[in-house]
């Protein structure tokens, strides 16, 4: 956010009443910065199937003064092309269309928020535009939960045989050691077996330094010869359990049981979340570096040129300045005959003038007009001033080459 030292800009509007001015609101800082994208913003005013690519898009900017002095910027139209060239990063005109209408997009949805009518009502945002296409956005399968703490027990040689009466089978202690144990879960398997009845039911027994708390547990899922039982938390004060099953009828079997502890809100067979919420001071910092990083490919290794302005009538010896070019692009408008020709492809031409480019401290060599038209580049992206000299029968017209949005 930037310090709040401005003007307050009065301007006459469409959108308020009457046509009547905005005004910056009282409280908003002179500058507005969104990191990612502006996807909190986007967020907040329902537009959830932008948000993602919007992260991507790095740090959008708005000065208030330039904002709230002028409608807010009209909400684009928006289509399915559009979504599309914004999650694939497409380099080419549709990717740079896309990313410019979700950037007027925020303009517009700030503005409501930064900007008011001096007089009258206030008037509402416009409704957000709705996805074109049915974006489904598909992230990473969440990791089942997993069990804080287990303990299993395998009685593979000794086979229990139950009477006709109650009986139980009972493996060692597990230490909570301050867990907040919030589920827990027993899988018995029965092999071997013979008869029927057992086992029926299982039980926890949760310890402290008194006595156990029984818990009874039933069974939820029952197949293939295995049997498993789930029961909720521990009892307060609980510092370790055993667990046990029962049976009833006659019978033998052997059994492999194990006994899991779900912790701090986990439950059996759910899937764990995000720990927590990305950091904004991180993600500011991200949204920065993949600014310089953009720009490092855009100047030095970029996807491809656009042309930008124009210099025409180009004559004489002269200077001009420029900002963060790749290139210029020279095209001889007016030749005479005089000039010098080697019969090529493209032709050779001598005496037609040089190009020069520099910057305040001082200029590089000098490229002399061999073709029309000639690209010169690669030009550093310090470079600050074009000049020229170029005999007075001969024009031109120099145009600068800049880098793709």
């Amino acid at each position: 956010m930037g310090a709040q030292g401005w003007t307050n800009i009065v301007a006459m509007t469409a959108v308020c009443p009457g046509g009547g001015p905005s005004h910056i609101k009282t409280g908003t800082l002179g500058t507005l910065i969104y990191a990612s994208g502006g996807a909190a913003v986007l967020s907040e005013f329902g537009v959830p199937w932008l948000v993602t690519a919007a992260a991507a898009l790095g740090i959008i900017s708005f000065e208030t003064t330039t904002l709230c002095a002028s409608d807010p910027p009209a909400m684009p139209t928006w289509t399915d092309a559009d979504t599309f060239a914004l999650y694939t990063a497409d380099p080419g005109a549709a990717g740079h269309t896309a990313r410019d209408k979700i950037t007027q997009m925020i303009g517009n949805l700030v503005w409501y928020q930064a900007c008011e009518c001096i007089t009258g009502p206030q008037p509402a945002p416009p409704a957000p535009p709705a996805d074109p296409g049915g974006t489904a956005i598909i992230g990473p399968a969440p990791a089942p939960t997993s069990a804080c703490a287990s303990s299993h027990l395998d009685n593979s040689v000794t086979a229990y045989c139950g009477g006709n009466n109650n009986a139980a089978l009972i493996f060692g202690f597990v230490d909570l050691n301050g867990r907040n144990v919030t589920a827990s879960r027993l899988t018995v398997r029965r092999y071997n077996s013979t008869g029927a009845g057992f086992p029926a039911t299982g039980n926890l027994q949760w310890w402290d330094a008194n006595a156990p708390v029984r818990q009874d547990m039933f069974p939820t899922v029952v197949g293939d010869g295995t049997t498993v039982y789930q029961l909720s938390g521990a009892p307060a004060g609980a510092t370790r359990v055993t667990a046990a099953v029962n049976g009833t009828g006659s019978g033998c079997a052997n059994f492999e049981s194990t006994l899991e502890l779900f912790c701090n809100g986990e439950q059996p067979g759910g899937s764990q979340g995000a720990c927590c919420q990305p950091d904004p001071s991180t993600q500011t910092t991200l949204d920065a570096i993949l600014q310089m990083v953009t720009l490092i490919q855009r100047q030095h290794v970029p996807f491809a040129t656009i042309s930008g302005g124009s210099h025409v009538g180009i004559t004489g010896n002269g200077q001009f300045p420029v900002q963060g070019i790749l290139g210029i692009k020279v095209v001889l408008t007016t030749t005479p005959a005089r000039l010098g020709v080697v019969s090529g492809n493209p032709d050779d031409l001598y005496d037609a003038g040089w190009i020069n480019v520099g910057t305040a401290d001082g200029w590089g060599p000098r490229r002399w007009i061999g073709s029309s038209p000639m690209i010169v580049r690669p030009i550093e992206p310090d470079v600050t001033l074009v000049g020229y000299s170029i005999p007075t029968d001969v024009v031109v017209t120099i145009t600068e080459l800049v880098r793709e949005p």
